[in-house]
């Protein structure tokens, strides 16, 4: 008891007041006392009381019978009638509509306490029970299942809306007896539906499944999946009580008998399909064989032409190596000479653009012997050969024009173009080396 709140209903103002005090005596609150069954009901939708007192004998139009019922079915609350006689006719009637108990006066205050206690934990107990039902009726529908209750003893049972909807009857058509719809299973799939259902009862398997055909109100079959469990046995242990769930997988096992059939056919076409290409395999190992042998033909051709390129590019390199030395020995000689001799001014810078014309393609020729000499440009080609030559990098500076810095920015470059960048090799060195092993 925590404080609840009551509503009373009777119209003799004394006995109501004594009621109040009593209520209130054993901590209950009274939020109204109305002397009639519409302002019972008035009251009792504003202010939703947890338990009403109400005297069966009003005097009103309303009974409190009648009051009873209209506030049970509005706000819910426990319902206690309170009653000076005892006909049987009066105490059925209330018990009829919902009422939690009823009180006959005169009354102790220890039954009065002991009734109001029982009657508000019952309300408790059927609202948590009304809101389980809601739940489980809430997941049914989400699920899309029908739930049955079954009495195995007298072949009764109870079938929801939507065991009815998914066989096209309207709820409640097909009615409760357990052989009715029994009958509806297709005769084929019965003896397998009764041996799941016995192989259940008598403890052999945990639950009761049985997937069937079941006939539909307008004579279509329609596949149905049955799961249950046995939920009660008498003192003989023999089964009482079964309940479950109905499922429509009428659509799922279409597609299942479609993808049945579609495997059937698979496998045929696959049975063809393997026959080709065991033919296309052997086809393709002789293709395969053909290709083998003309690859090595290939291989064998592709070799001699590297090897007549090896030679070509080796005699290229001997012809630009001795184009190099005769334009040094001869070329550059005959312009030595001519310097020796008398000229002008005009023919002096002449002579100056012919040596270093020459001196470029000489360089170029020495260049092209070096390994990755294709990177570097016509300025970096003729610094390789002064250096080569044994030049600094100030006296390289003089004949190009340029800063020793702007040598030492070219002197970096070339390392790094010819893949020296990390090593410690003496450039003049590598130059030297290099141009010798590939002379040779």
């Amino acid at each position: 008891m925590g404080g609840e709140r009551i509503l009373i209903v009777k119209d003799e103002s004394a006995a109501a007041e004594d009621l109040v005090e009593t209520l209130a005596e054993l901590g209950y609150e009274v939020i109204g006392r109305v002397c009639s069954g519409d302002e019972a009901v008035r009251l009792a939708r504003d202010t939703r009381p947890d338990l009403v007192l109400i005297d069966v004998e009003l005097t009103a139009e309303v009974t409190g019978i009648e009051t009873a019922a209209g506030l049970i079915s509005h706000s819910n609350p426990a319902v206690v009638h309170l009653t000076g006689m005892s006909p049987s006719e009066i105490l059925d009637r209330a018990k009829l509509t919902g009422a939690y108990s009823y009180l006959i006066r005169p009354v102790s205050e220890n039954a009065f306490r002991t009734t109001l206690e029982r009657a508000l934990h019952y309300r408790e107990i059927h609202k948590r029970l009304r809101e389980n039902e809601e739940r489980l009726a809430l997941a049914l529908e989400g699920a899309d299942l029908g739930w049955w209750d079954i009495d195995l003893k007298t072949s009764t049972g109870i079938f929801d809306n939507r065991c009815h909807q998914m066989l096209d009857y309207e709820p409640g058509e097909l009615g409760r007896d357990f052989q009715t719809w029994q009958n509806l299973v297709h005769p084929e799939d019965h003896p397998m539906v009764t041996e799941a259902l016995d192989s259940h009862t008598s403890g052999e398997s945990p639950m009761f499944q049985a997937t069937c055909r079941v006939e539909t109100k307008t004579g279509a079959w329609k596949w149905i999946t049955l799961r249950g469990k046995l939920v009660e046995r008498d003192k003989k242990n023999k089964p009482i009580r079964l309940t479950g769930t109905s499922l429509d997988v009428t659509d799922q096992k279409l597609a299942e008998q479609e993808l049945n059939s579609g495997r059937d056919k698979l496998r045929e076409y696959t049975g063809l399909l393997e026959q080709q290409i065991m033919e296309r395999t052997k086809n393709l190992r002789r293709s395969r064989d053909e290709l083998e042998k003309k690859a090595c033909e290939l291989v064998k051709a592709n070799d001699a032409l590297k090897m007549m390129i090896s030679g070509i590019a080796e005699e290229k390199r001997r012809v630009q190596s001795r184009i190099a030395e005769n334009i040094r020995s001869t070329a550059k000689a005959i312009v030595h000479q001519m310097r020796n001799e008398t000229l002008s001014a005009r023919m002096k810078s002449l002579l100056d653009a012919l040596e270093s014309s020459l001196d470029d393609v000489a360089a170029s020729m020495d260049a092209v012997m070096v390994r990755n000499a294709e990177r570097l440009s016509l300025k970096e080609m003729r610094i390789c050969e002064m250096i080569r030559a044994g030049l600094s990098s100030k006296e390289i500076a003089v004949v190009l024009r340029v800063s020793p810095k702007t040598v030492s920015f070219h002197r970096c470059s070339i390392r790094k173009k010819l893949g020296l960048a990390s090593s410690k090799d003496n450039l003049a060195d590598y130059l030297k080396r290099t141009i010798r092993d590939d002379r040779r």
